[in-house]
């Protein structure tokens, strides 16, 4: 892997605001001279965020990034907190875990093979820890950075990104990867014919489009009357009628929306002005979403209808918020619908919880603690990740 060196592409790349007839995109080729400031860029601030537990939507188990080692690894364990299994197992850092459809497979990245400095590489795994591989191996193209963003779900294809921001579609045995738009944050269609994937300026998300997987067909979505860069957290319902995001459009404040695909009318579901509500999440029906909400100081999970009616406080946390308790964030529903998990964010420590949508009753899985960083180190600035030399 010597001599790889990080190339920013973009000037090379197609029109995203390009309609209907496109032709098909190919990666961008590895040849083109490399820009030295760009040779080593900092770790994806989207795959940081990836840290949040990933929850298998069939079972219950949670593929999940600790530090308790030393350094970041990927596990998994039952929902209950039982039989946990360290997936990646290497010295060095392993961070954003995506489940296959199925939930038998993980993909996540490594700095493992970290020649250059930043290298991170896809690596896949069965779920039980058997069985890993190495998905694509590290392209200055791809600034020596890849990331698994959205498995497809028929399983046939794996959304990933580059370090600059560069959207490729892969099969899961690593063959046949194409360039397929300059976006993140990609999602699929319930028929795994579409991506829906932000356009970044720099590193601000802005405008959001959609494109056939073959590149064809791109197309910009609004948000109501208003253009999508308003729009965050965007989330495509499971039977992709509608959208649901975090936006500021209302003020200073974060507000949940939902938007119908075909029509473009938007309706604010979270309605406090007066308070910050993040992270959407679809019921399996699509007719409810459960999002966190700060409106009573400090974050707790609420559900609303899809229509607005029905707002509901389904979780009442236990401290009054403050650097000590982040509270009940990172709501995901369970595959029958009936209970939803969430992360408790309290003393230094996140749980994973559980509440029943019937009635609220809520469990925890008791925290690991996390053990004092290895000297020397190096921590990102969200001081969650630790590298040990």
């Amino acid at each position: 892997m010597t001599g790889l060196a990080c190339t920013d592409n973009r000037l090379s790349a197609p029109d995203p605001t390009q309609t209907s007839g496109a032709p098909r995109a190919t990666a961008p080729a590895a040849s083109v001279t490399p820009e030295p400031e760009e040779e080593h860029p900092p770790v994806d601030e989207e795959a940081i965020l990836h840290l949040n537990d990933r929850v298998c939507p069939l079972d219950g188990r949670i593929a999940y990034i600790t530090s308790k080692d030393g350094n970041s690894e990927v596990y998994v364990k039952n929902a209950d907190g039982s039989g946990e299994i360290n997936l990646s197992n290497q010295l060095t850092n392993d961070l954003g875990p995506i489940w296959s459809p199925e939930c038998e497979w993980v993909a996540y990245s490594s700095d493992r093979n970290w020649f250059p400095e930043n290298t991170f590489e896809i690596f896949v795994a069965a779920s039980d820890g058997s069985g890993e591989y190495l998905l694509l191996p590290a392209a200055a193209d791809r600034c020596c950075q890849d990331y698994a963003r959205a498995w497809s779900p028929d399983g046939q294809l794996i959304a990933i990104t580059g370090a600059i921001y560069h959207l490729y579609l892969v099969r899961p045995d690593g063959s046949g990867l194409t360039w397929i738009a300059f976006g993140n944050s990609p999602q699929w269609s319930p028929d795994s014919s579409k991506l829906s994937y932000r356009h970044p300026i720099g590193n601000t998300p802005t405008d959001l489009f959609e494109v056939n997987i073959d590149g064809s067909d791109r197309k910009l979505l609004q948000v109501g009357s208003q253009p999508s860069p308003e729009c965050f957290q965007d989330v495509l319902s499971p039977d992709g009628t509608k959208r649901a995001c975090m936006t500021t459009r209302d003020g200073w404040n974060q507000e949940i929306y939902v938007i119908d695909v075909s029509t473009g009318a938007d309706l604010n579901v979270s309605d406090d002005l007066s308070a910050a509500e993040t992270e959407p999440a679809w019921a399996p029906d699509s007719k409810r979403l459960a999002f966190a909400s700060d409106r009573n100081g400090v974050f707790e999970i609420f559900i609303v209808n899809s229509d607005g009616t029905g707002l509901e406080r389904l979780t009442r946390a236990p401290c009054p918020g403050g650097p000590t308790c982040s509270g009940h964030q990172d709501p995901s529903w369970s595959a029958d619908g009936t209970t939803i998990s969430f992360s408790f964010g309290h003393d230094g420590f996140d749980e994973r919880c559980e509440v029943r949508v019937a009635d609220g009753r809520t469990t925890c899985i008791p925290p690991t603690p996390t053990p004092e960083p290895c000297t020397p180190a190096e921590i990102t600035p969200d001081g969650r990740i630790v590298r040990c030399r």
